[in-house]
């Protein structure tokens, strides 16, 4: 078994989640993939991968091309200035879901949000699960949030995501850690 840790992110903060995320899982001695989501197209899974998405919130859901754009637009304006990820304006997760790409059989899913009530903030990581379990996709945990403020983590917040990703650790079946042993 294989975890494969994709993010989209825009400014870094959901890569750190996914970074730690994937530390995480390695630590516990499984293997790890670990790619930026404008890969997704070029990946091929095994039967047995699980897949843990991340992206940051947009517009109350996960990044569009235009919500992108849009982001991209954040960095001349911003004070303190903002680095964009090198991958940020490229398709992501919206678009490899949407064309109906092969699917592994589970995932966990996490977004970065602000700091604030999901009602007002919105959720990509409640959009992404969703349209996962259209596509038969079972996920494994509850989805998950890491606050963000001023463009930046909130502290402990990547402690959460190590916490988080031992979640998904125990979430897996026993045939499924029977197989990680091999």
């Amino acid at each position: 078994m294989t975890f494969v840790v994709v993010h989209e992110s825009m400014f870094g903060n959901t890569r750190m989640v996914a970074d730690t995320i994937a530390d995480t899982l390695r630590a516990a001695g499984d293997d790890v993939r670990q790619v930026p989501a404008a890969r997704l197209p070029h990946l091929e899974f095994a039967d047995d991968d699980v897949l843990v998405l991340g992206a940051p919130t947009h517009a109350h859901t996960f990044p569009g091309h235009r919500s992108r754009l849009a982001a991209s637009g954040m960095v001349e304006k911003s004070k303190p200035p903002l680095t964009l990820e090198p991958t940020a304006t490229a398709p992501g997760l919206r678009e490899w879901i949407r064309d109906g790409s092969v699917f592994p059989e589970c995932a966990a899913v996490f977004d970065t949000r602000a700091n604030g009530p999901r009602l007002l903030t919105g959720s990509a990581a409640v959009r992404i699960a969703r349209q996962l379990r259209r596509r038969q996709v079972r996920i494994l945990v509850p989805p998950a949030s890491f606050l963000v403020s001023a463009n930046r983590l909130v502290d402990g917040e990547l402690d959460r995501a190590a916490a988080w990703a031992r979640t998904v650790l125990a979430a897996r079946s026993p045939s499924d850690a029977a197989l990680a042993r091999r």
